[in-house]
């Protein structure tokens, strides 16, 4: 190697020393200071491509990097996929978790829903994901349980408060105390369901609260905590006879949940009580507690002269000792026609097939009074027994016996549905009492039995409107082609509750043999009720040629405005494109009534043609438009995207 090659190899390995040196340097500077942003924000075209990638560690990473962007479009895109029911689990969860983590108010609402499905493991993670909120979760979560009646969906949102509750219980005792009467009402409902041991003192105080409601609430919730230390309150509230009915029924029931014998005599001297819902659930509770030293003061109550009480001293009696039911039967014979129609009324709750043969001897029986009868005859038809069915038809035969009883006895075949019922049921239909004719035609629409049809549709021409009604109600229930047109008769019958239940029925049916007869009379009807129920019928089978139709009512301003909404419902196919033009104009035209615009902004997202958007953007972004609208037309925006 040469003098000159030397040193150049020497300085090519200084000047990479250099060089190395200086990287090393700029690193670590970077990183100190920040030049180097290893947190740098996600490409966001890439996340919402990647999005829709179907490699679902790439959809994993993409809701990742979605959270980190962390803007309005994002929140969008999560939480749609948060509600895409069609999604995987793990999507879902991570949808909603990525949605907590962002942290926006606009997401409890969706997160909340979620809480409907019958899907354990999102529930689960959902129900964490909306702890992280507060408050402003917690509010929703209460006002979507009060507002809302499905078992599992209220089970869920509960499941989410007492989660709540277990970290911040405080939260909703001083809710319990505040000035507003709403407020206490309701939170006093969400601790009855609770029913977190945490908070008796507060439900004990909440017994004496100027609010009625409070109170039934407050006394309901120490029941399901079951904590003996509320038994003196409740019994003090339970013994005022100045509290409403509802307020000492709540703390009766409360007692016989707490289960202490303390509460035993108090409860017996309600039976007594004037006021009916007390003593029975004074007996409901002595049923619960199960002390034989009620028994005497059950049997008692079983001579009240209200068959609630009857009842639920007869289904105590039958938990403390088995006596219930025999006593009932044994008061069958009672001189007393009021005990024997209470009686026999309350076996039919609980008597079962020990009470038949009783029950039929007492029907039977001429010399005794038809209510108490008319009772046995009630309770054989909710029992249910085939063995009532001939006593029944001999009552309904038999025209000299009391109209009550034969109308009575006519409800009772409808109830066990025999066969060997139809004959004299369609005899029935002849008879002088329009009563008995039109609980016949009721029975026969209930038992669909097809020898009955021709009869029924004779009776369309019944001179009582009652009965036509209910033929027309009976009628709707057969699965059978031939009673389209005779019903379709009835739409211009002289009384508009038969007009409406005939158009109502022929909705039911769906046959499209219907849509002329249903076209014309609703060129003809004046009832608003009757027209627009005609309206929703057409819709329901319409096969496309009733679309003219429903435009001009639609654009008919003086058409009444349930009819409008209706024909605006109506137009709501999807392609329905000649719909789409209308429809715009009533959206947009601020001198409409908005219930109907509204109507229209939906319709448009439901046909999905891409001519509304225009227009329905417009709507959606006018600060002057009603909120109500606004929301709609951009739920019918979205509608038209999905489905583009």
């Amino acid at each position: 190697m040469s003098i000159v090659s030397g040193i150049l190899v020497k300085y090519s390995l200084n000047c990479r020393r250099i060089i190395n040196f200086c990287l090393l340097i700029i690193l670590v500077t970077g990183f100190s200071i920040g030049c180097i942003d290893t947190d740098k924000t996600p490409d966001k075209e890439l996340a919402l491509e990647d999005i829709k990638n179907e490699n679902e560690s790439i959809r994993q990473e993409a809701i990742g990097n979605l959270t980190k962007i962390g803007d309005e479009d994002s929140t969008d895109i999560l939480t749609g996929i948060l509600m895409d029911k069609n999604e995987s689990n793990s999507i879902r969860i991570s949808a909603a978790d990525a949605l907590a983590e962002i942290g926006k108010g606009g997401s409890i609402s969706p997160l909340i829903s979620v809480l409907q499905e019958n899907n354990s493991a999102l529930v689960i993670e959902v129900s964490e994901n909306l702890v992280q909120f507060g408050d402003p979760a917690t509010e929703m979560l209460i006002y979507t349980f009060l507002d809302n009646g499905k078992p599992e969906f209220r089970a869920n949102l509960m499941y989410v408060l007492c989660m709540i509750a277990d970290e911040d219980i405080e939260y909703f005792i001083e809710k319990l105390n505040s000035e507003d009467a709403t407020t206490r009402i309701n939170m006093a409902f969400i601790l009855a369901e609770m029913a977190d041991e945490r908070t008796v003192d507060a439900l004990i105080v909440a017994l004496e609260d100027e609010n009625r409601y409070v109170r039934r609430h407050a006394a309901r919730g120490l029941g399901n905590i079951g904590n003996k230390n509320a038994i003196p309150s409740l019994i003090q509230v339970m013994s005022n006879t100045s509290e409403p009915r509802e307020v000492r029924s709540n703390a009766a029931i409360a007692l016989g949940q707490i289960g202490d014998d303390d509460a035993v005599e108090p409860l017996i001297q309600m039976l007594k009580d004037e006021d009916w819902s007390v003593p029975s659930s004074a007996a409901i509770a002595l049923g619960e507690l199960g002390n034989s030293e009620a028994i005497p003061a059950l049997t008692a109550a079983l001579r009240r002269d209200e068959e609630f009480v009857v009842k639920e001293s007869a289904i105590a009696l039958e938990k403390l000792d088995g006596s219930g039911i025999d006593k009932l039967i044994d008061l069958l014979d009672d001189n007393d026609k009021s005990v024997q129609k209470n009686a026999a009324y309350a076996l039919r709750g609980i008597g079962g097939e020990k009470a038949i043969v009783p029950l039929i001897d007492l029907l039977e029986d001429s010399y005794e009074h038809e209510d108490a009868r008319a009772a046995a005859a009630s309770s054989l038809g909710t029992i249910g027994n085939k063995d009532a069915v001939l006593p029944l038809i001999q009552i309904l035969e038999d025209k000299n016996e009391p109209e009550t009883l034969r109308i009575r006895t006519t409800r009772a075949l409808r109830r066990i549905g025999d066969e060997r019922a139809t004959k004299p049921l369609i005899e029935s239909l002849k008879d002088e009492n329009p009563d008995i004719r039109e609980a016949a035609a009721n029975a026969l629409g209930e038992m669909g039995d097809e020898s009955a049809l021709d009869a029924l549709i004779l009776s369309l021409e019944d001179e009582n409107w009652r009965v036509r009604y209910s033929v027309v109600d009976a009628l709707q229930k057969y699965d059978n082609k031939t009673v389209v047109l005779p019903i379709s008769n009835m739409l211009d019958d002289e009384y508009w509750s038969v007009r409406k239940t005939a158009a109502q029925s022929l909705g039911t049916i769906g046959n499209q043999q219907a849509i002329p007869p249903l076209v014309e009379a609703i060129s003809v009807e004046k009832e608003k009720d009757v027209k627009t129920t005609m309206v929703r019928s057409l819709e329901d089978i319409d096969n496309g040629s009733s679309t003219d139709l429903f435009i001009r009512l639609l654009q008919d301003k003086t058409e009444f405005l349930s009819v409008r909404e209706a024909a605006a419902i109506s137009l709501a196919k999807p392609g329905n494109e000649q719909a789409v033009d209308p429809l715009i104009q009533v959206m947009l035209d601020e001198t409409q009534a908005y219930n109907l615009r509204i109507e229209a902004a939906i319709a448009l997202g439901r046909i999905g043609d891409y001519d509304a958007f225009d227009a329905l953007s417009r709507i959606s972004k006018d600060p002057n438009e009603h909120f109500a609208l606004r929301t709609a037309a951009e739920e019918a925006i979205a509608n038209i995207e999905n489905i583009l």
